[in-house]
């Protein structure tokens, strides 16, 4: 199992969030950053955010915990 720490800043406007909506339609940073992670063909077991925010709310340091079984990850 390999763990990562990924430290971004967003701009919040135009999303629904940081989490997953159940209604797909809306769009939300944990989603974007899931569908990222996936055009890397990186499959991840867990994605952990240390805070949320809230429709329209940025961030400027949020940290994202990332466990994967895929080694290549490392590489990329």
């Amino acid at each position: 199992m390999y763990r990562f720490i990924i430290k971004l800043s967003y701009c919040g406007l135009n999303y629904y969030g940081l989490a997953k909506q159940t209604d797909k339609s809306l769009p939300t940073i944990q989603q974007v950053i899931e569908d990222e992670i996936e055009k890397l063909n990186i499959k991840f077991n867990n994605l952990r955010f240390i805070s949320r925010t809230d429709k329209d709310v940025s961030a400027y340091e949020q940290y994202v915990f990332i466990e994967s079984d895929t080694q290549g990850m490392i590489e990329k």
